[in-house]
Protein backbone atom coordinates (compact mmCIF):
# COMPACT_ATOMS: atom_id res chain seq x y z
CA UNK A 1 0.00 0.00 0.00
CA UNK A 2 1.53 3.29 -1.14
CA UNK A 3 2.20 6.14 1.26
CA UNK A 4 0.41 9.44 0.81
CA UNK A 5 2.65 12.21 -0.51
CA UNK A 6 2.84 15.48 1.44
CA UNK A 7 2.23 18.35 -1.01
CA UNK A 8 0.46 21.71 -1.17
CA UNK A 9 -3.09 22.17 -2.36
CA UNK A 10 -1.63 24.17 -5.25
CA UNK A 11 0.21 21.03 -6.39
CA UNK A 12 -3.17 19.33 -6.77
CA UNK A 13 -5.55 21.98 -8.10
CA UNK A 14 -5.85 25.26 -9.93
CA UNK A 15 -8.46 27.94 -9.23
CA UNK A 16 -10.75 29.84 -11.55
CA UNK A 17 -12.71 32.95 -10.53
CA UNK A 18 -16.34 33.72 -11.18
CA UNK A 19 -17.92 37.05 -12.09
CA UNK A 20 -21.16 39.02 -12.05
CA UNK A 21 -22.66 40.06 -15.39
CA UNK A 22 -23.89 43.66 -15.23
CA UNK A 23 -27.00 44.08 -13.07
CA UNK A 24 -27.70 47.21 -15.13
CA UNK A 25 -28.46 44.97 -18.12
CA UNK A 26 -31.95 43.50 -17.53
CA UNK A 27 -31.57 41.27 -20.57
CA UNK A 28 -28.88 39.35 -18.64
CA UNK A 29 -31.09 38.30 -15.72
CA UNK A 30 -34.19 36.27 -14.76
CA UNK A 31 -33.57 33.45 -17.19
CA UNK A 32 -33.04 29.74 -16.54
CA UNK A 33 -29.22 29.46 -16.44
CA UNK A 34 -27.88 28.93 -12.88
CA UNK A 35 -25.56 31.57 -11.42
CA UNK A 36 -24.19 30.16 -8.17
CA UNK A 37 -23.46 32.34 -5.13
CA UNK A 38 -23.00 31.66 -1.41
CA UNK A 39 -26.72 31.35 -0.70
CA UNK A 40 -27.03 28.44 -3.14
CA UNK A 41 -24.15 26.35 -1.74
CA UNK A 42 -26.12 24.42 0.89
CA UNK A 43 -25.85 20.87 -0.44
CA UNK A 44 -23.15 18.71 -2.01
CA UNK A 45 -24.87 18.73 -5.42
CA UNK A 46 -26.27 22.04 -6.68
CA UNK A 47 -28.43 22.17 -9.79
CA UNK A 48 -30.20 25.51 -9.47
CA UNK A 49 -29.76 28.97 -8.00
CA UNK A 50 -31.83 31.79 -6.57
CA UNK A 51 -30.50 34.23 -9.18
CA UNK A 52 -30.50 33.01 -12.78
CA UNK A 53 -29.13 34.28 -16.07
CA UNK A 54 -30.56 34.40 -19.55
CA UNK A 55 -28.59 32.83 -22.37
CA UNK A 56 -27.29 36.31 -23.21
CA UNK A 57 -26.28 36.83 -19.58
CA UNK A 58 -24.63 33.41 -19.45
CA UNK A 59 -22.52 34.31 -22.48
CA UNK A 60 -21.10 37.18 -20.39
CA UNK A 61 -20.39 34.98 -17.36
CA UNK A 62 -17.60 32.65 -16.32
CA UNK A 63 -19.02 29.14 -16.62
CA UNK A 64 -18.03 25.63 -15.64
CA UNK A 65 -19.15 22.19 -16.81
CA UNK A 66 -21.22 19.71 -14.81
CA UNK A 67 -19.22 17.98 -12.08
CA UNK A 68 -17.03 20.98 -11.27
CA UNK A 69 -16.27 21.69 -7.60
CA UNK A 70 -17.00 25.19 -6.25
CA UNK A 71 -15.50 26.71 -3.10
CA UNK A 72 -16.72 29.87 -1.38
CA UNK A 73 -13.72 32.13 -0.70
CA UNK A 74 -15.46 35.30 0.52
CA UNK A 75 -18.54 35.75 2.71
CA UNK A 76 -19.77 36.10 6.29
CA UNK A 77 -20.56 32.38 6.51
CA UNK A 78 -16.86 31.48 6.24
CA UNK A 79 -16.38 32.30 9.93
CA UNK A 80 -18.64 29.34 10.76
CA UNK A 81 -18.50 27.05 7.75
CA UNK A 82 -16.71 26.55 4.42
CA UNK A 83 -19.32 25.90 1.70
CA UNK A 84 -18.09 23.35 -0.86
CA UNK A 85 -20.32 21.94 -3.58
CA UNK A 86 -20.41 20.41 -7.04
CA UNK A 87 -22.61 21.57 -9.90
CA UNK A 88 -24.73 18.89 -11.53
CA UNK A 89 -25.15 20.92 -14.73
CA UNK A 90 -23.30 23.66 -16.58
CA UNK A 91 -23.40 26.79 -14.42
CA UNK A 92 -21.98 30.27 -13.89
CA UNK A 93 -20.77 31.55 -10.52
CA UNK A 94 -19.98 34.86 -8.85
CA UNK A 95 -16.69 36.45 -7.85
CA UNK A 96 -16.89 35.24 -4.23
CA UNK A 97 -16.65 31.67 -5.47
CA UNK A 98 -13.73 29.75 -6.98
CA UNK A 99 -13.97 26.80 -9.34
CA UNK A 100 -11.45 24.18 -8.22
CA UNK A 101 -9.96 22.29 -11.17
CA UNK A 102 -7.70 19.19 -11.04
CA UNK A 103 -4.06 19.16 -12.01
CA UNK A 104 -2.31 16.09 -13.42
CA UNK A 105 -2.53 13.10 -11.09
CA UNK A 106 -5.74 14.25 -9.40
CA UNK A 107 -9.18 12.84 -10.13
CA UNK A 108 -11.90 15.46 -10.64
CA UNK A 109 -14.24 13.39 -8.44
CA UNK A 110 -11.61 13.42 -5.68
CA UNK A 111 -11.37 17.23 -5.44
CA UNK A 112 -14.49 17.91 -3.29
CA UNK A 113 -13.43 15.23 -0.82
CA UNK A 114 -9.88 16.58 -0.72
CA UNK A 115 -11.36 19.94 0.34
CA UNK A 116 -13.97 18.50 2.70
CA UNK A 117 -11.40 16.26 4.36
CA UNK A 118 -9.17 19.29 5.02
CA UNK A 119 -11.99 21.61 6.07
CA UNK A 120 -10.46 22.15 9.50
CA UNK A 121 -7.29 23.45 7.83
CA UNK A 122 -9.31 25.72 5.54
CA UNK A 123 -11.18 27.09 8.55
CA UNK A 124 -7.86 27.87 10.18
CA UNK A 125 -6.76 30.27 7.41
CA UNK A 126 -10.01 32.25 7.18
CA UNK A 127 -9.32 35.92 7.90
CA UNK A 128 -11.49 39.02 7.77
CA UNK A 129 -11.90 41.48 4.93
CA UNK A 130 -13.89 44.71 5.19
CA UNK A 131 -16.84 44.82 7.61
CA UNK A 132 -15.85 41.45 9.09
CA UNK A 133 -16.51 39.50 5.91
CA UNK A 134 -14.73 36.14 5.96
CA UNK A 135 -12.05 35.54 3.35
CA UNK A 136 -9.87 32.68 2.14
CA UNK A 137 -6.69 34.24 0.78
CA UNK A 138 -5.85 32.54 -2.53
CA UNK A 139 -2.09 32.37 -1.91
CA UNK A 140 -2.57 30.86 1.53
CA UNK A 141 -5.17 28.48 0.15
CA UNK A 142 -2.89 27.11 -2.55
CA UNK A 143 -0.01 26.88 -0.06
CA UNK A 144 -2.05 24.72 2.32
CA UNK A 145 -0.33 21.46 3.25
CA UNK A 146 -2.29 18.33 2.23
CA UNK A 147 -1.64 14.66 1.54
CA UNK A 148 -1.95 13.38 -2.03
CA UNK A 149 -2.99 9.72 -2.30
CA UNK A 150 -2.19 7.64 -5.35
CA UNK A 151 -4.82 7.57 -8.09
CA UNK A 152 -5.78 4.08 -6.94
CA UNK A 153 -6.38 5.33 -3.39
CA UNK A 154 -8.22 8.41 -4.68
CA UNK A 155 -10.67 6.14 -6.49
CA UNK A 156 -11.23 4.07 -3.34
CA UNK A 157 -11.84 7.18 -1.22
CA UNK A 158 -14.30 8.53 -3.79
CA UNK A 159 -16.19 5.20 -3.78
CA UNK A 160 -16.68 5.33 -0.01
CA UNK A 161 -17.55 9.03 0.26
CA UNK A 162 -19.72 9.20 -2.86
CA UNK A 163 -21.82 6.24 -1.69
CA UNK A 164 -22.79 8.36 1.33
CA UNK A 165 -23.44 11.44 -0.80
CA UNK A 166 -25.57 9.43 -3.22
CA UNK A 167 -27.76 8.23 -0.34
CA UNK A 168 -27.98 11.80 1.00
CA UNK A 169 -29.04 13.11 -2.42
CA UNK A 170 -31.54 10.25 -2.83
CA UNK A 171 -33.16 11.17 0.49
CA UNK A 172 -33.38 14.82 -0.53
CA UNK A 173 -34.95 13.98 -3.88
CA UNK A 174 -37.42 11.66 -2.17
CA UNK A 175 -38.31 14.44 0.26
CA UNK A 176 -39.11 16.82 -2.58
CA UNK A 177 -41.35 14.16 -4.10
CA UNK A 178 -43.11 13.45 -0.79
CA UNK A 179 -43.82 17.14 -0.21
CA UNK A 180 -45.03 17.58 -3.80
CA UNK A 181 -47.45 14.65 -3.35
CA UNK A 182 -48.82 16.20 -0.15
CA UNK A 183 -49.20 19.63 -1.78
CA UNK A 184 -50.96 18.13 -4.81
CA UNK A 185 -53.35 16.23 -2.58
CA UNK A 186 -54.02 19.36 -0.50
CA UNK A 187 -54.94 21.35 -3.61
CA UNK A 188 -57.09 18.54 -5.00
CA UNK A 189 -59.08 18.16 -1.78
CA UNK A 190 -59.22 21.65 -0.29
CA UNK A 191 -58.90 24.03 -3.25
CA UNK A 192 -60.57 22.08 -6.06
CA UNK A 193 -62.86 20.31 -3.54
CA UNK A 194 -62.38 16.94 -5.20
CA UNK A 195 -62.04 14.96 -1.97
CA UNK A 196 -63.81 11.56 -1.92
CA UNK A 197 -67.53 11.73 -1.19
CA UNK A 198 -69.39 8.99 0.71
CA UNK A 199 -69.28 6.82 -2.43
CA UNK A 200 -65.59 7.40 -3.07
CA UNK A 201 -66.24 9.75 -5.99
CA UNK A 202 -64.75 13.21 -6.49
CA UNK A 203 -67.00 15.54 -4.50
CA UNK A 204 -67.41 18.66 -6.65
CA UNK A 205 -67.28 17.12 -10.13
CA UNK A 206 -69.86 14.52 -9.09
CA UNK A 207 -72.48 17.02 -7.97
CA UNK A 208 -71.39 17.66 -4.39
CA UNK A 209 -73.49 20.46 -2.92
CA UNK A 210 -71.72 23.82 -2.70
CA UNK A 211 -72.59 27.01 -0.84
CA UNK A 212 -71.53 30.64 -1.38
CA UNK A 213 -69.00 32.27 0.96
CA UNK A 214 -66.74 35.34 1.04
CA UNK A 215 -64.00 33.07 -0.35
CA UNK A 216 -66.16 31.77 -3.18
CA UNK A 217 -68.11 28.53 -3.31
CA UNK A 218 -67.26 25.96 -0.64
CA UNK A 219 -68.80 22.58 0.26
CA UNK A 220 -71.98 22.65 2.32
CA UNK A 221 -71.25 22.41 6.03
CA UNK A 222 -67.82 23.99 5.76
CA UNK A 223 -67.36 27.51 7.08
CA UNK A 224 -65.07 30.53 6.97
CA UNK A 225 -63.59 31.89 10.18
CA UNK A 226 -60.41 33.38 11.55
CA UNK A 227 -57.31 31.28 12.12
CA UNK A 228 -57.22 32.33 15.79
CA UNK A 229 -60.24 30.05 16.39
CA UNK A 230 -57.98 27.07 15.64
CA UNK A 231 -54.78 28.15 17.40
CA UNK A 232 -53.76 26.60 20.72
CA UNK A 233 -50.23 28.06 20.79
CA UNK A 234 -48.68 30.92 18.83
CA UNK A 235 -45.47 32.29 20.27
CA UNK A 236 -41.89 33.34 19.62
CA UNK A 237 -38.82 32.56 21.68
CA UNK A 238 -36.07 34.76 23.07
CA UNK A 239 -32.31 35.13 23.48
CA UNK A 240 -30.11 36.24 26.38
CA UNK A 241 -29.28 39.93 26.70
CA UNK A 242 -26.26 40.65 24.55
CA UNK A 243 -27.13 37.99 21.97
CA UNK A 244 -25.82 34.48 21.44
CA UNK A 245 -22.67 35.05 19.37
CA UNK A 246 -20.37 34.16 22.26
CA UNK A 247 -21.93 30.74 22.88
CA UNK A 248 -20.36 27.81 21.00
CA UNK A 249 -22.54 25.09 22.51
CA UNK A 250 -25.65 24.63 24.61
CA UNK A 251 -29.22 24.33 23.33
CA UNK A 252 -29.77 25.11 19.63
CA UNK A 253 -31.55 28.44 19.09
CA UNK A 254 -33.45 28.54 15.80
CA UNK A 255 -33.56 31.86 13.94
CA UNK A 256 -35.36 33.22 10.89
CA UNK A 257 -32.51 32.19 8.56
CA UNK A 258 -33.32 28.53 9.31
CA UNK A 259 -36.97 28.73 8.25
CA UNK A 260 -37.08 27.45 4.67
CA UNK A 261 -39.32 24.39 4.19
CA UNK A 262 -40.14 21.09 5.86
CA UNK A 263 -37.15 18.75 6.09
CA UNK A 264 -34.54 21.43 5.39
CA UNK A 265 -32.09 22.88 7.89
CA UNK A 266 -28.65 24.45 7.52
CA UNK A 267 -26.67 23.24 10.54
CA UNK A 268 -23.86 25.67 9.75
CA UNK A 269 -26.15 28.52 10.84
CA UNK A 270 -27.02 27.06 14.25
CA UNK A 271 -26.56 29.30 17.26
CA UNK A 272 -26.95 28.34 20.90
CA UNK A 273 -28.29 29.54 24.22
CA UNK A 274 -26.83 28.33 27.55
CA UNK A 275 -28.62 25.39 29.16
CA UNK A 276 -29.29 27.51 32.25
CA UNK A 277 -31.03 30.15 30.14
CA UNK A 278 -33.03 27.48 28.28
CA UNK A 279 -34.22 25.93 31.55
CA UNK A 280 -35.86 29.25 32.45
CA UNK A 281 -37.54 29.84 29.08
CA UNK A 282 -41.33 29.84 29.31
CA UNK A 283 -42.05 30.15 25.61
CA UNK A 284 -40.44 29.29 22.30
CA UNK A 285 -39.58 25.65 23.11
CA UNK A 286 -39.85 23.64 19.88
CA UNK A 287 -42.42 20.81 19.96
CA UNK A 288 -42.99 17.92 17.58
CA UNK A 289 -44.67 18.99 14.34
CA UNK A 290 -44.55 22.69 15.11
CA UNK A 291 -45.45 24.85 12.13
CA UNK A 292 -42.71 27.49 12.09
CA UNK A 293 -43.31 30.91 10.55
CA UNK A 294 -40.66 33.45 9.59
CA UNK A 295 -41.69 36.49 11.64
CA UNK A 296 -39.52 39.48 10.73
CA UNK A 297 -36.34 40.75 9.13
CA UNK A 298 -35.19 41.72 5.66
CA UNK A 299 -35.01 44.96 3.72
CA UNK A 300 -37.60 47.79 4.02
CA UNK A 301 -40.58 47.27 1.75
CA UNK A 302 -39.90 43.58 1.21
CA UNK A 303 -40.94 40.60 3.30
CA UNK A 304 -40.20 37.04 2.21
CA UNK A 305 -42.75 34.80 3.91
CA UNK A 306 -41.29 31.38 4.71
CA UNK A 307 -42.73 28.31 6.45
CA UNK A 308 -41.17 25.18 7.90
CA UNK A 309 -42.06 22.23 10.10
CA UNK A 310 -39.84 20.38 12.57
CA UNK A 311 -40.49 16.95 14.03
CA UNK A 312 -39.32 13.39 14.66
CA UNK A 313 -36.22 14.85 16.40
CA UNK A 314 -35.30 16.78 13.25
CA UNK A 315 -33.28 18.95 13.22
CA UNK A 316 -32.70 18.47 16.97
CA UNK A 317 -34.29 16.49 19.76
CA UNK A 318 -34.32 19.65 21.90
CA UNK A 319 -34.28 23.20 20.56
CA UNK A 320 -35.76 26.64 21.09
CA UNK A 321 -36.62 29.67 18.97
CA UNK A 322 -35.37 33.22 19.00
CA UNK A 323 -37.67 36.23 18.77
CA UNK A 324 -37.79 36.22 14.95
CA UNK A 325 -39.75 32.96 14.53
CA UNK A 326 -43.30 31.95 15.45
CA UNK A 327 -44.18 28.40 16.44
CA UNK A 328 -47.79 27.33 15.98
CA UNK A 329 -49.79 24.41 17.31
CA UNK A 330 -53.45 23.83 16.52
CA UNK A 331 -56.08 22.89 19.09
CA UNK A 332 -56.53 19.55 17.30
CA UNK A 333 -53.55 17.55 16.05
CA UNK A 334 -55.27 16.53 12.79
CA UNK A 335 -54.91 20.16 11.66
CA UNK A 336 -51.13 20.31 12.10
CA UNK A 337 -50.01 18.82 8.75
CA UNK A 338 -52.91 20.57 7.02
CA UNK A 339 -51.74 23.89 8.47
CA UNK A 340 -48.21 23.46 7.11
CA UNK A 341 -49.60 22.87 3.61
CA UNK A 342 -52.12 25.70 3.97
CA UNK A 343 -49.44 28.20 5.05
CA UNK A 344 -47.20 26.98 2.20
CA UNK A 345 -49.87 27.60 -0.45
CA UNK A 346 -49.33 30.55 -2.77
CA UNK A 347 -52.36 32.66 -1.68
CA UNK A 348 -51.40 32.50 2.00
CA UNK A 349 -47.72 33.22 1.35
CA UNK A 350 -48.76 36.20 -0.76
CA UNK A 351 -51.06 37.48 1.98
CA UNK A 352 -48.25 37.19 4.54
CA UNK A 353 -45.85 38.99 2.17
CA UNK A 354 -48.38 41.78 1.76
CA UNK A 355 -48.92 42.16 5.50
CA UNK A 356 -45.21 41.92 6.31
CA UNK A 357 -44.07 44.45 3.71
CA UNK A 358 -46.24 47.23 5.18
CA UNK A 359 -44.23 47.46 8.41
CA UNK A 360 -41.31 49.89 8.78
CA UNK A 361 -39.22 46.89 9.78
CA UNK A 362 -40.55 44.15 7.47
CA UNK A 363 -42.39 41.48 9.40
CA UNK A 364 -45.65 40.16 10.77
CA UNK A 365 -47.07 40.07 14.28
CA UNK A 366 -49.37 37.61 16.03
CA UNK A 367 -52.46 39.59 14.99
CA UNK A 368 -51.45 39.25 11.34
CA UNK A 369 -51.38 35.47 11.76
CA UNK A 370 -54.49 35.13 13.92
CA UNK A 371 -56.48 37.42 11.63
CA UNK A 372 -56.03 35.30 8.51
CA UNK A 373 -59.27 34.06 6.95
CA UNK A 374 -59.39 30.29 7.34
CA UNK A 375 -61.53 27.57 5.79
CA UNK A 376 -62.78 25.18 8.47
CA UNK A 377 -63.29 21.89 6.68
CA UNK A 378 -65.32 18.83 7.56
CA UNK A 379 -63.27 17.00 10.18
CA UNK A 380 -64.15 13.55 8.83
CA UNK A 381 -62.62 14.60 5.50
CA UNK A 382 -59.65 16.15 7.30
CA UNK A 383 -59.07 12.95 9.29
CA UNK A 384 -59.04 10.94 6.07
CA UNK A 385 -56.60 13.44 4.55
CA UNK A 386 -54.31 13.33 7.57
CA UNK A 387 -54.19 9.54 7.48
CA UNK A 388 -52.66 9.83 4.01
CA UNK A 389 -50.34 12.78 4.65
CA UNK A 390 -49.06 11.81 8.10
CA UNK A 391 -46.89 8.88 6.90
CA UNK A 392 -45.55 11.06 4.07
CA UNK A 393 -44.40 13.75 6.50
CA UNK A 394 -43.06 11.18 8.96
CA UNK A 395 -40.96 9.58 6.23
CA UNK A 396 -39.80 13.01 5.04
CA UNK A 397 -38.62 14.08 8.50
CA UNK A 398 -36.94 10.73 9.17
CA UNK A 399 -35.16 11.03 5.81
CA UNK A 400 -33.88 14.44 6.87
CA UNK A 401 -32.65 13.06 10.16
CA UNK A 402 -30.81 10.30 8.27
CA UNK A 403 -29.22 12.92 6.00
CA UNK A 404 -27.75 14.53 9.11
CA UNK A 405 -26.41 11.17 10.34
CA UNK A 406 -24.86 10.33 6.96
CA UNK A 407 -23.34 13.81 6.63
CA UNK A 408 -21.77 13.51 10.07
CA UNK A 409 -20.39 10.07 9.18
CA UNK A 410 -18.88 11.38 5.94
CA UNK A 411 -17.37 14.42 7.69
CA UNK A 412 -15.88 12.17 10.39
CA UNK A 413 -14.38 9.70 7.92
CA UNK A 414 -12.92 12.14 5.40
CA UNK A 415 -10.17 13.73 7.57
CA UNK A 416 -9.01 10.22 8.53
CA UNK A 417 -9.09 9.06 4.90
CA UNK A 418 -7.25 12.16 3.69
CA UNK A 419 -4.47 11.85 6.26
CA UNK A 420 -3.96 8.14 5.68
CA UNK A 421 -4.96 7.34 9.27
CA UNK A 422 -7.77 5.25 7.79
CA UNK A 423 -7.16 3.31 4.58
CA UNK A 424 -9.72 1.69 2.28
CA UNK A 425 -8.83 -1.92 1.52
Amino acid sequence: MSEYESVTLGDCVKLRSGNTPSKARPEFWNGEFPWISAKDMKTYWVSNSEDRLTEVGASNANRVIAGTTLLLTRGMTLHNNIPICRVSREAAFNQDVKAVMPKKGISNEFIPYLLLGNKHKLQGIVDSAGHGTGRLNTDQLLDLSVFRPSMEDQIKIVEVASSLDEKIELNRKQNRTLEAIAQTLFKHWFVDFEFPDENGNHYKSNGGTMQPSEMGEIPVGWKIGKLEQLIAELETGSRPAGGVGQYKDGIPSIGAESITRIGEYDYAKTKYVPEEYFSKMRRGIVKNRDVLIYKDGGTPGRFDARISMFGEDFPYKTACLNEHVFRLQAKKSIYQNYLYLWFSSYPILEELRHRGAKAAIPGINSSDVKGLDFLFVDEAVLTQFDQIVEPLFTKLLLNSREVRTLSNLRDTLLPKLMSGELRVA
